[in-house]
C-alpha cells in the first residue's frame, strides 16, 4: 500500500527478507532492521526526521536489545505506532503484557500469508489489501 512506510525488525534473516518481499510486492515501503538495537536506531531516526512509520513488525526473541525492551521503550517515550508482535515463542506473560497495550496485536509464527495481511490491515486501518488471487501460503 503506497505511502504506508513499515519497520521490520526481525533476527532471522531468511525470514525478514521473505516478509520484506512479499510486502514489497503489495507496495509497502519496508525498512529493516536485524535486531533490536538496529530497529530501535531506526525508531530514533524516524522520529528526528520526522518521518513516522506507519507500523512496526517486532520479533520479541533477539540479541542484544529484545522485542520487549522495544515495546518499553515505545511506551516510555509516548511513541504510539502501531506495532504487530511475530514471534514463534508465544505465552500467556507475552499475550498478557501485549494485551494490556494501546496499537499492538501478536501474531503467532508460523502464519500465513493471509491471516499476516488481514492483520496487517486491522492494524492499518484498511479494508482491503488482497489486490487479487491469493495464496495461502506460510510465512
Amino acid at each position: 500500500m503506497k505511502g504506508k512506510r513499515i519497520l521490520l525488525i526481525e533476527d532471522e534473516a531468511l525470514f525478514r527478507t521473505a516478509v520484506r518481499i512479499v510486502m514489497t510486492r503489495r507496495g509497502y515501503d519496508v525498512v529493516e532492521a536485524g535486531d533490536g538495537d538496529e530497529g530501535m536506531q531506526c525508531i530514533i531516526s524516524s522520529i528526528l526526521e520526522e518521518n513516522p512509520y506507519s507500523l512496526i513488525l517486532l520479533d520479541l526473541i533477539m540479541p542484544k536489545v529484545s522485542g520487549i525492551d522495544v515495546i518499553e521503550y515505545l511506551v516510555e517515550e509516548k511513541i504510539e505506532t502501531p506495532v504487530l508482535v511475530i514471534t514463534s515463542m508465544l505465552d500467556f506473560d507475552i499475550e498478557f503484557f501485549c494485551s494490556r497495550l494501546k496499537n499492538i496485536a501478536v501474531l503467532q509464527k508460523p502464519f500465513s500469508s493471509k491471516e499476516f495481511f488481514r492483520k496487517l490491515s486491522e492494524m492499518l486501518g484498511t479494508l482491503n489489501e488482497s489486490g487479487g488471487r491469493h495464496e495461502q501460503q506460510n510465512i
